[in-house]
C-alpha cells in the first residue's frame, strides 16, 4: 500500500472557477503557489471559503485529494477527485547543463535573423547551404 503524500501551504487564496467542477487557488503571498483541483465533492460555496484560509493541507490517497484547512468552526474538509501544485522556482534552470553561446555564435545567429528579415533572404541562405554541401 502507497503511503499518503501531505503538503501544507500557507493562504491566503484566491479561487477562481475554471469550469466543469476545476478549479484554481492562486496564492497571495509569496512564493505565490498555485493549486489547480478538479471534482469537488461539494457544493460551490465550501470551495470558495478557501479564499479566507490562512493554510491549507493537501493530502493525495488512494481514492482522491483531501484538502484540510481550519476555520471559526474548526478543520474543514472538502473532498476532491485531483489536484496539482505548481510552484514557481526562481533558479529552476541553473543547474542543468542547457547550451549557451559564446560571443561569435550569438554573432553567427544575429547575421542568419538579419538576413531572413529581408525581402528572398530566405532564398538567399537556402542558395548559400546548397553552394556549401555540394562543396563549392
Amino acid at each position: 500500500m502507497k503511503s499518503n503524500i501531505r503538503r501544507s501551504i500557507r493562504g491566503p487564496f484566491l479561487v477562481h472557477d475554471l469550469g466543469r467542477g476545476a478549479w484554481r487557488l492562486a496564492g497571495t503571498v509569496p512564493p505565490n503557489i498555485d493549486i489547480l483541483v478538479q471534482g469537488a465533492a461539494a457544493d460551490d460555496s465550501q470551495v470558495l471559503s478557501l479564499e479566507n484560509c490562512a493554510e491549507l493541507c493537501v493530502e493525495w490517497q488512494e481514492a482522491g485529494v483531501n484538502l484540510t484547512w481550519p476555520s471559526a468552526a474548526g478543520d474543514s474538509s472538502l473532498k476532491m477527485r485531483s489536484a496539482i501544485i505548481h510552484e514557481p522556482q526562481a533558479r529552476l534552470y541553473e543547474g542543468l547543463p542547457l547550451a549557451s553561446y559564446d560571443a561569435a555564435a550569438r554573432g553567427f545567429w544575429r547575421r542568419i535573423f538579419r538576413i531572413m528579415r529581408i525581402p528572398g533572404g530566405r532564398y538567399l541562405l537556402g542558395f548559400l547551404a546548397r553552394r556549401h554541401r555540394s562543396g563549392a
